[in-house]
């Protein structure tokens, strides 16, 4: 199975006139490409990222050959953020297309259904729309079973919770962060918690529930998310400044991208501050 959802690095690498030598150096090692093409290993989130970029193969298109044998979460997620960054919605409702194919024939797989949502959910993401009440319903029912929170769950909960009404997930929040404060998530799955609580921050102030707003700043005050908390911290500080429409936080946020090189963030930034007819 992987030889063959692979086949489009050695197709692609080829037809580009690229040897395996070549590209392994390009990425860092040649023997990760030979072990990729050969089906004895899947790219890195990363590796993936970088090889499609070198072989200019957009993401979505390596999604449409892998993930149909896959079903890899990682590489949703990798397609999904690429497209919401780049504002593509042609790529996102051609995944979503992908997937409810795929669903036709397996009605009863829960993870495609997670998947499609979790697609349509960055297209209404891009136009700061919620789901509808029935949708809504769905994915809150699914999260009250939830005991202690895993990767899967978290991933689920960043892509579909701009699109849910927060006064319906806010009892959520506070059981991830409880979770995350007592440490008895994987290292893997406390990774995702930052990011969540950023959309949720996003979404409450895309919602006007700014008294959850208020809530969700106090609950996020003491907290810290090591490897990630520099890219936390400024998105912290950007959200901050348009809830208390300070142009200073959000003009620190800004410099914070520049200093960096921060491209991506800074695009997003732009996005937001247009919606919200905010100048800098």
């Amino acid at each position: 199975m992987i030889v063959q959802s692979n086949s489009i690095i050695r197709k692609t690498r080829k037809s580009r006139g690229i040897s395996q030598k070549e590209l392994g150096q390009l990425i860092g090692s040649q023997s990760m490409i030979s072990r990729i093409e050969n089906g004895l290993t899947s790219p890195t989130d990363c590796a993936l990222q970088q090889i499609c970029d070198i072989l200019n193969v957009p993401i979505v298109d390596y999604f449409d050959t892998v993930f149909d044998k896959k079903n890899d979460l990682s590489l949703l997620k990798t397609a999904l953020e690429q497209a919401f960054v780049n504002q593509n919605k042609m790529r996102l409702e051609k995944i979503c297309e992908s997937i409810k194919v795929m669903s036709a024939n397996r009605p009863n797989d829960v993870a495609l259904r997670h998947f499609f949502l979790m697609a349509k959910s960055t297209m209404y993401h891009l136009d700061f729309n919620i789901a509808s009440a029935s949708i809504q319903q769905e994915i809150t029912d699914y999260f009250f079973g939830i005991e202690n929170w895993q990767y899967y769950d978290l991933c689920l909960f960043f892509f579909v919770a701009n699109m849910i009404s927060v006064e319906h997930i806010q009892s959520y929040i506070t059981d991830i962060i409880e979770q995350y404060v007592q440490k008895i998530m994987s290292s893997n799955t406390s990774r995702m918690v930052a990011p969540v609580l950023i959309v949720i921050l996003e979404a409450s102030i895309v919602q006007h529930q700014y008294h959850l707003t208020s809530d969700l700043l106090d609950k996020i005050a003491p907290l810290t998310f090591y490897q990630q908390n520099f890219e936390f911290q400024t998105w912290l500080l950007f959200w901050e400044g348009i809830f208390e429409d300070n142009v200073q936080k959000i003009n620190d946020a800004y410099d914070i991208t520049h200093r960096l090189h921060i491209d991506t963030t800074k695009s997003l930034f732009d996005r937001i501050l247009t919606h919200y007819h905010i100048e800098k």
